[in-house]
């Protein structure tokens, strides 16, 4: 079965219509050169009547009576987000650094999300948000271990003003898995704090078993 990579659409029932449409590059992402590419669009716009709203129609002409008409909820939202991602080649560092650190892959990743709303009234509210990501990993102290060093990694999120995620670890395999310590934040904005911080470490076990699977514990 071939895999759906985008659509179009449209609906228009009960007061509510509108359109959608979406494009993405396959789950495996595009082979460029060393490096792989992922993106995705999709948009969608939608009204909705007053009725559909709750509004009893008696209130609509009520209001009409006073020359202030209802419009249609207005909605309309767009997003996108590209990524390239990298398996850097053995050779990239000079040998003295190798036998410190050994780089393994990279990943970048940058989106952008907009919506609109219009209220019956007029009243109009949007919003603008930028999404950006960057993330590493490679093998530390290869003089010393080889392709048994531990594995260090570290992932930033940005989800919009003043959100983010960020995490870290350094893994260390086993002969019976993999050991891995790791430190996590997260931070949202607050109503009533500003901001909302979420700390969290601790050590995980991963443990290969039949079939390709792992039991992961924290």
């Amino acid at each position: 079965m071939a895999e759906q990579i985008g659509g179009a659409s449209s609906f228009d029932r009960d007061g509510v219509s509108g359109s959608r449409f979406s494009i993405r590059t396959p789950s495996g992402g595009i082979p460029i050169g060393p490096a792989t590419l992922s993106g995705a669009y999709q948009t969608q716009q939608q009204s909705v009547t007053p009725e559909a709203l709750g509004f009893h129609p008696d209130f609509i002409q009520f209001l009409q009576e006073r020359g202030i008409s209802l419009d249609d909820l207005k909605q309309t939202d767009s997003s996108y987000n590209v990524g390239i991602a990298s398996h850097l080649p053995r050779g990239i560092l000079p040998a003295f650094m190798k036998s410190v650190l050994r780089p393994e892959s990279v990943r970048i990743s940058y989106g952008r999300s907009k919506g609109k709303v219009t209220t019956p009234f007029g009243q109009s509210f949007s919003q603008d948000e930028i999404m950006r990501g960057i993330g590493d990993q490679g093998r530390v102290l290869t003089g010393l271990f080889g392709d048994n060093a531990p594995v260090a990694r570290m992932d930033y999120q940005e989800h919009g003003p003043d959100s983010y995620d960020l995490s870290g670890g350094l893994s260390v395999p086993l002969e019976w898995g993999d050991l891995e310590g790791y430190v996590e934040r997260k931070r949202r904005p607050s109503l009533e704090e500003g901001r909302k911080d979420s700390d969290e470490a601790g050590v995980r076990v991963r443990i290969p078993f039949q079939e390709g699977g792992i039991v992961s514990l924290t």
